[in-house]
């Protein structure tokens, strides 16, 4: 039995569910809600019933899923529920950790064998693999909602991947921008507002577009032509080298206030890992955003960030 509420009080509830079937014919349908359940990481509890922890983005991605069903002839419902019958809350945590490790065992395998090759070649440019790895990583860790064991393991690989990248004789270089053609735009970024997403934002609203609408859209979504993307996979404003998307920021709009250096080695080292610059206060900021980022849908989060920042950069101000 699955103990049911109403979809307005999903705020309390610990799990979001959809119960569906779906017509034996045509097949392409069932293989495409079941890999599409698998992209948001959804996870079996029981037959024809997937669950996903109770957060705004989550209810959206099985709201979507469930007109989909319907609209190809099935049957589903979404609902939230505290408990489900026959499984401990945490048996269920232990089960999407399970499967996010098994897809970060994956991921970290082929990290390992970039990393042997980067070694043995460091003149071979291993650039777009690297890249791939990196997105592919961030789309686990995207869906990884309780913080598998072996994701730390992996985020190292790929910062040591990046790292060896860094030491190229010919490392890659931040073209310098006009300010004044980023003015008044929209600026999208991926769903799921960790540090240096947040940080990027708060940076372009407080310093490159005081008028920045934001939209968090899925990674391959398509974009409106005056859209400007930041930290996404190959767009001008990511990661680079073994530059965050914050640095990334900070380089391309020649921005030179003081109080933006030891932020930006903060989000660096929250966000890449690899510890380039020992900053010691980067695990408790990091922590508060990724509870926020529970409890709060990413634009609710966004406001929040922005009062956050304001007071991170007058501490550090303060700090000298």
């Amino acid at each position: 039995v699955l103990q049911r509420q109403e979809m307005h009080t999903s705020g309390t509830a610990k799990w979001v569910l959809l119960a569906h079937q779906i017509p034996a014919h045509p097949s392409a349908v069932r293989v495409r809600v079941w890999r599409r359940l698998q992209e948001i990481g959804a996870i079996s509890v029981r037959k024809a019933v997937y669950a996903l922890p109770s957060r705004p983005e989550c209810v959206e991605d099985l709201q979507w899923l469930r007109q989909e069903i319907l609209d190809a002839g099935g049957e589903a419902t979404v609902f939230v529920a505290d408990a489900v019958d026959g499984a401990q809350d945490e048996e269920i945590i232990r089960a999407f950790q399970a499967a996010r490790d098994v897809e970060y065992g994956e991921a970290l395998e082929d990290l390992s064998g970039l990393e042997v090759a980067m070694r043995e070649d460091s003149g071979s440019d291993m650039a777009d693999t690297l890249s791939r790895l990196r997105q592919r990583l961030e789309t686990i860790a995207a869906i990884d909602f309780f913080e598998a064991s072996r994701r730390v393991e992996a985020l190292a690989a790929c910062r040591r991947c990046e790292a060896l990248q860094a030491t190229d004789p010919e490392p890659h270089r931040i073209a310098k921008v006009d300010a004044s053609g980023y003015r008044k735009r929209r600026w999208v970024t991926r769903k799921g507002l960790h540090i240096d997403r947040l940080a990027s934002a708060w940076l372009i609203r407080r310093y490159i577009d005081p008028e920045a609408r934001f939209a968090f859209v899925k990674e391959g979504s398509k974009l409106r032509k005056q859209d400007v993307p930041f930290d996404m996979f190959g767009v001008e404003f990511g990661h680079h080298g073994d530059h965050c998307t914050f640095e990334t920021l900070v380089l391309a709009f020649a921005l030179d206030e003081a109080a933006l250096t030891p932020l930006a080695r903060i989000v660096h080292d929250a966000d890449l890992k690899d510890g380039k610059f020992g900053r010691r206060d980067v695990e408790g900021i990091e922590k508060s955003i990724r509870a926020l980022g529970h409890q709060l849908a990413d634009a609710e989060l966004l406001e929040v960030g922005l009062q956050l920042f304001d007071g991170l950069v007058e501490v550090v101000k303060q700090e000298g």
